[in-house]
C-alpha cells in the first residue's frame, strides 16, 4: 500500500498545502482563535520539510514520530501539542515498519485519534478536529470490512459525514494521497461541517437565538459576518 518513501512523499505534500492555504486557515480561526492557526501550521510544517531528507531510508515509525516531535516544538497553541501527538503515537504503531497495508494504516490512525482524545481531553460533537477525524476513520473501517479497495475506503473516509457542504476539490492533495494523512488539512473546516453551529456552544449568552435554524456552522459564520457589516453587530 505504501512505503517509507511514499510516507515521505504524503508528508511533503500536506506541508505544501498548509502553506497554499496558511491565509485561509488564519481566516478560519479569526471568530474563536487567535488568527494564527494558519500561521502556526505552516510555519510547523515548514520545519518538517527540512526535516525530510535526514528521514530518506528510515522506517515509517521514525518518519511519523520525527515530524510529530517537530509539530510540537515549532507549532504554538494547542495545536501543536494535539498534531504532534497523533504523529507520535501513530509513529508509534509503525515502529520499525517500512511498509503498511490497510490494516496497518487503520490501526495506526486509530492510534491517532486515541492520542487526540487523550491530549485534548475531548470526544466527538464538542466542536474539535475529533468531528471530522472519528467519521472519517469509522468510514474507512466499515468500507475495509465490505472488502473495498484501498484506494475506496481512502475516499469513503475523506467524504464528508452528516450535514454541512462538501470538501471543496481544492482542499484535496495530490493523486495517490490518502484521504486520512490529509485530515489536519481536513479538520480545519471543521467549522463549516459541523452539524451544530459552534457559536452556540462557545457563546450561547452572544448569539442571536433566530439563528436557530442554519443546517450548518459555516451558515452561522456566514450570520455573523453579515451583521459584523452592518451597525447591528451580535458580538
Amino acid at each position: 500500500m505504501a512505503d517509507s518513501k511514499k510516507v515521505l512523499e504524503i508528508i511533503k505534500a500536506i506541508g505544501a498545502k498548509m502553506e497554499e492555504k496558511k491565509e485561509y486557515l488564519t481566516e478560519l480561526d479569526q471568530p474563536i482563535g487567535d488568527s494564527d492557526h494558519g500561521i502556526n501550521m505552516a510555519r510547523g510544517f515548514g520545519a518538517v520539510e527540512g526535516k525530510l531528507p535526514g528521514l530518506e531510508g528510515k522506517d515509517i515509525g521514525t518518519i511519523l514520530k520525527t515530524v510529530g516531535m517537530t509539530l510540537v516544538s515549532t507549532v504554538g497553541g494547542a495545536s501543536g501539542p494535539l498534531y504532534g501527538s497523533a504523529y507520535m503515537k501513530a509513529g508509534m504503531a509503525m515502529a520499525g515498519k517500512e511498509e503498511m497495508d490497510m490494516d496497518d494504516f487503520l490501526s495506526m490512525m486509530k492510534t491517532a485519534v486515541e492520542a487526540v482524545e487523550q491530549r485534548g481531553k475531548a470526544t466527538v460533537e464538542e466542536a474539535t478536529m475529533l468531528d471530522a477525524m472519528v467519521p472519517s476513520l469509522k468510514a474507512m473501517e466499515e468500507a475495509a470490512a465490505e472488502g473495498k479497495t484501498t484506494k475506496k475506503c481512502w475516499m469513503q473516509g475523506f467524504r464528508p459525514h452528516g450535514p454541512g457542504p462538501g470538501i471543496p476539490r481544492t482542499w484535496w492533495l495530490p493523486k495517490g494521497v490518502p484521504a486520512m494523512w490529509a485530515s489536519v488539512a481536513w479538520a480545519i473546516r471543521i467549522r463549516e461541517q459541523l452539524p451544530i453551529p459552534i457559536c452556540w456552544r462557545l457563546w450561547p449568552d452572544l448569539c442571536d437565538r433566530n439563528h436557530k435554524t442554519h443546517k450548518t456552522a459555516g451558515a452561522c459564520l456566514e450570520y455573523h459576518r453579515k451583521m459584523e457589516r452592518s451597525k447591528d453587530k451580535v458580538w
